[in-house]
């Protein structure tokens, strides 16, 4: 097998640039991340796996006989990480193919495609991209004494686009009374008109506001 020739020039400008296109890629992560937190060693990874495939790649070239060694060497690793959230692996994605073009020597079409696909993240992320024109909940009303008749639901109809009556459990003087309900964004302030009403106008002991369809990102 012949020696694989490298120039200590190229290989410094290489590894360097995939450093800081990694590095950008972090900070993009950073201000598109939605959650409460996020790990430090995810954004650890972001930064240093461009520089890690730009050397693998280095190494491979044009050498069949290394590209098929690196193939079983892979095979053998076991990846157990959960990505929690799908944008984590157009990130890696990112970087990876950050890797791939330091690797090469394709340094103008890796630097320009960076530039325009993280303008693209961040612009998405400001215009707020994919987010639901309306807001569905599950309203759960439960008191004690008399149920209360339509006008019950004739007031919650006033303030919501979609009402529905999931379900009615009555046990002895004990009521309770589960709506599925829908706000559009512009009527959000009906929300708290609405809670309001309910607890001062029909005697509603306990009131559940809840939001099935989301969840907490972390």
């Amino acid at each position: 097998m012949g020696r694989i020739s490298i120039s200590l020039i190229d290989l410094l400008i290489g590894l360097s640039l995939a450093i800081v296109l990694g590095v950008l890629i972090v900070f993009v992560y950073r201000l598109t991340r939605r959650g409460f937190h996020y790990e430090r060693s995810f954004l650890s990874t972001l930064a240093m796996l461009p520089a890690v495939i730009a050397v693998v790649m280095m190494l491979i070239g044009s050498n069949l006989a290394l590209s098929l060694g690196m193939v079983g060497a892979l095979s053998i690793i076991r990846f157990r990480t959960v990505i929690k959230d799908s944008r984590d692996m157009v990130f890696l994605f990112f970087a990876i193919a950050v890797g791939l073009g330091c690797g090469t020597y394709s340094w103008i079409v890796i630097i320009v495609a960076t530039l325009f696909l993280s303008a693209t993240l961040l612009i998405l992320h400001l215009v707020q991209f994919g987010r639901p024109m309306h807001s569905d909940y599950v309203l759960v009303l439960s008191g004690r004494g008399r149920r209360p008749d339509d006008s019950l639901k004739a007031a919650i109809k006033k303030r919501v686009d979609f009402l529905e009556v999931r379900s009615v459990n009555i046990s002895d003087d004990a009521w309770e009374i589960v709506f599925e309900i829908r706000f559009f964004k512009d009527r959000a302030i009906s929300e708290a008109y609405l809670l309001d009403e309910l607890k001062q106008d029909y005697g509603v002991e306990r009131i559940s506001f809840l939001a099935p369809q989301l969840s907490l990102p972390v």
